[in-house]
């Protein structure tokens, strides 16, 4: 159960993590205290939206414990909407949908046909948001989330997590910036959660950049105008409700950990589009499937094996 606990901490830290990537550095776009922005200058700017697919492939690797092998491919997308409410507020919504098809095959120790333990699972997020900039170093930023995930046909209804977050951006300068606060999710199969958001940014050059990114780190050199290369390293875990007839774990859950390590390449030949590129290495990845009680029904490792993804940024 701790082990349980300490996963559902890391699935709710990340999800307010990407709510605080939304916000504007206050350094950058908050009106210092002695000249605030002026409502017409606020609402001259308007309605921002931005709208990101992507895709991403994770090569067959084998399982470490069992006589089988995965490989996964998803799909999604995300649209942000940003909009300034007056001098210094401004209303933020995102919405995530991702899709994923997991391809497992081959039995398990007790000689089960592991092609069902997991198909096709899907996420949908919506997270509304208030920013508030007090002055050019400090920033406020709240905000909910309504997340669900499932495997196909499971009931939505017992896929729904909720959340509540607060942070504050705290400009050091115009190179750094630090955003600390806290957040409460409910979990799958779990008591709520209050957890810590902690997070930098930091221009370390004309051209470098180092940032907390979504439970990981990420460094960023430009290397023109239009192109970036990245480095990045992080965990992900996606948590699905499982169907009521699932064989191993019926109406419990379903986890897929993970560490890659992505290199990629930036272009943006203009502000309103970004082209991304990258590959990698899934350098740790393990699933663990749990019943409606909370019981381990099945855990595995897989071997490292490469990932490749693409996505594009439009903004209007």
């Amino acid at each position: 159960m701790l082990l349980h606990t300490q996963l559902s901490i890391v699935l709710a830290l990340s999800a307010a993590s990407a709510v605080l990537a939304q916000a504007p550095a206050p350094a950058e776009e908050s009106p210092p205290a002695d000249a605030p922005a002026s409502p017409s200058a606020r609402a001259a700017a308007g309605l921002t939206i931005q709208l990101t697919p992507r895709a991403e492939h994770t090569f067959e690797s084998d399982l470490q414990d069992n006589a089988a092998q995965s490989s996964i491919t998803r799909a999604g997308g995300e649209l942000r909407l940003r909009y300034p409410a007056g001098e210094r507020f401004s209303l933020g919504l995102t919405l995530d949908g991702e899709y994923s098809w997991y391809d497992i095959s081959g039995i398990d120790t007790a000689g089960n046909d592991l092609g069902g333990l997991l198909d096709g699972a899907y996420s949908l997020g919506l997270t509304p948001s208030v920013l508030y900039s007090i002055d050019r170093k400090w920033g406020v930023l709240v905000g909910g989330l309504v997340q669900s995930e499932a495997e196909e046909e499971a009931e939505f209804s017992d896929s729904l997590t909720y959340g509540a977050f607060g942070a504050v951006r705290y400009a050091v300068n115009d190179n750094f910036a630090v955003t600390f606060g806290g957040g409460i999710r409910t979990r799958l199969e779990d008591n709520a959660i209050f957890l810590p958001v902690i997070g930098f940014e930091w221009n370390a050059s004309t051209k470098v950049k180092l940032a907390t990114e979504r439970l990981g780190l990420k460094v960023t050199v430009k290397i023109n105008d239009e192109v970036s290369a990245w480095l990045s390293g992080n965990y992900e875990l996606r948590e699905y409700r499982l169907t009521d007839e699932h064989f191993l774990a019926p109406e419990g859950v379903g986890r897929d950990h993970r560490v890659p390590i992505r290199f990629g390449i930036n272009w943006t030949p203009s502000p309103a589009f970004t082209l991304e590129g990258y590959t990698g290495v899934v350098v740790w990845q393990e699933y663990e499937f749990l019943d409606a009680d909370g019981n381990e029904a099945f855990d595995d490792h897989s071997d490292p094996t490469g990932v490749i993804g693409v996505k594009a940024t439009f903004t209007f």
